[in-house]
């Protein structure tokens, strides 16, 4: 053990801030590949490509994970359930906490780097969007509407790694990554709103999302339509 610190319990509480549970949303990189198969009729020759990419991107997301636990913390306990989330509950350490959070970077830095430079570069953006999200003073997190696009363009981010993991020759429609974008607006928007209903008091709602203090569940409903709608108009005009 370090300094004591790392009991088999303790070590599962840094292991379950990383969110390995969450991979699976990085399989969003594959309409990415069908995308760029599809409009470019580009045979997909190696796939060991697309598993870095898919691993790449699951490291960075759990990088972004993890400093979105450690800098939520003092409002995630006003959440019913993220209160119970282990660097709100249990006393971890913010050294290891850092730690972690560049052991994942370099993973998926290092990873990404066997794919291309492209993917280098997008991984990078996907990083410096959490950060963009998180920490202040940006802390994007914080403001209405502006939460929900920063955090949604990561989506944006996952079906470009996908298509770059087939081919760098052509570029995608300009059409389908905002079709992805706004899909994943809606996606938020929802998310928004079933937050908001979980809590259901204004107050406390606030404490725990500042942009709370903007929002009802009126304003939510109707932008997580418009973005769905939006979505659907962008993919279709592809």
């Amino acid at each position: 053990m370090i300094e004591g610190h790392f009991s088999q319990k303790r070590f599962y509480d840094y292991f379950r801030i990383a969110r390995f549970d969450h991979w699976i949303k990085q399989l969003f990189i594959l309409p990415g590949v069908f995308f760029a198969w599809a409009l470019t009729g580009e045979i997909i020759q190696n796939f060991v490509q697309i598993i870095l990419a898919f691993f790449s991107t699951s490291f960075i997301a759990s990088a972004n994970y993890v400093i979105n636990e450690w800098l939520d913390a003092n409002n995630d306990k006003f959440h019913p359930e993220k209160k119970n989330r282990p660097v709100v509950s249990k006393n971890l350490k913010t050294k290891y906490i850092i730690f972690e959070y560049l052991v994942f970077a370099l993973l998926g830095i290092l990873t990404s780097i066997c794919v291309s430079r492209i993917i280098l570069i997008l991984e990078l953006c996907l990083l410096l969007m959490g950060i963009i999200y998180n920490v202040r003073p940006i802390r994007s997190k914080e403001f209405p509407y502006i939460d929900v696009f920063s955090e949604s363009i990561n989506n944006a981010i996952r079906l470009l790694i996908g298509w770059f993991a087939i081919t760098s020759l052509f570029l995608p429609p300009i059409s389908i990554i905002l079709g992805y974008w706004f899909g994943g607006a809606f996606l938020m928007a929802v998310k928004r709103f079933s937050e908001y209903r979980s809590i259901m008091d204004k107050t406390k709602v606030s404490l725990y999302r500042k942009s709370f203090k903007y929002y009802n569940e009126k304003i939510l409903l109707i932008s997580a339509v418009f973005y769905a709608l939006l979505s659907v108009f962008f993919v279709e005009s592809s």
